[in-house]
């Protein structure tokens, strides 16, 4: 599992265990909806999304009790998850999805106990607080899909009720960057209550946590580049 490795080459490019998962998350996020509605591809969907948890994996390998919880939750979370294509068992399907939520509190625990942690800001640091954002959001969507499962018409929905997964995914991501299209809406108490709290939570990570990150980055590259300047002169 590269438990070792920081880094791999991919194509002559170097690339973090962080880098690697946000460009896990932004490859899953582009294709799925291409191929999401175009027959058997459906499968191919779950293989990018199965990328993402490989990535997570190898993002917490490093920290062996982290990595084998997060590999506990993420086996179930794929094989019940792949059942739902051959046979109809809409229980199985919830049960990976729970799987799924626990999978993405412990990365974005780790992560974000890692970044608090780290001495050096690096800009594969500030990938990992990248990708822990959208984290945030896919784990939202769970909570808002975990809502609606128990207490149906806690939200206003577009579409078929086969397509609420992605719609819940679409509205946790336009709730936590409060853009609020208003196309699907909260209609009950419980979801109202958290779609506000998913917002707060996301506009303080962005202004405190990412804004710091890179700032200090910044810093940090600029007194290097000052210390060189003073060794060479």
């Amino acid at each position: 599992m590269m438990a070792g490795k920081s880094h791999i080459t991919f194509f002559g490019i170097r690339m973090g265990r962080f880098l690697f998962l946000f460009i896990s998350i932004i490859l899953m996020m582009v294709l799925r909806p291409l191929l999401g509605g175009v027959g058997r591809l459906t499968i191919l969907t779950d293989i990018f999304f199965g990328a993402v948890l490989i990535s997570g994996l190898w993002a917490v390998s490093q920290k062996r009790r982290v990595f084998l919880v997060a590999l506990l939750m993420a086996i179930p979370a794929v094989v019940l998850g792949w059942v739902p294509h051959f046979v109809e068992l809409p229980l199985l399907w919830i049960l990976s999805r729970v799987f799924l939520a626990i999978f993405f509190v412990v990365m974005v625990v780790f992560l974000l106990s890692h970044i608090r942690r780290a001495k050096e800001v690096t800009a594969d640091l500030i990938m990992g607080a990248a990708s822990t954002y959208f984290l945030m959001g896919f784990l939202w969507a769970f909570i808002f899909f975990f809502i609606e499962t128990v207490s149906p018409g806690s939200f206003r929905l577009e579409g078929s009720p086969a397509d609420m997964e992605s719609q819940l995914i679409y509205y946790s991501f336009v709730t936590l960057t409060t853009v609020g299209y208003g196309d699907v809406t909260a209609a009950s108490m419980i979801a109202r209550s958290y779609s506000v709290l998913e917002a707060i939570i996301g506009q303080l990570y962005l202004t405190v946590l990412v804004a710091g990150l890179v700032g200090l980055h910044i810093s940090q590259s600029t007194e290097r580049k000052v210390e060189q300047g003073v060794r060479l002169s």
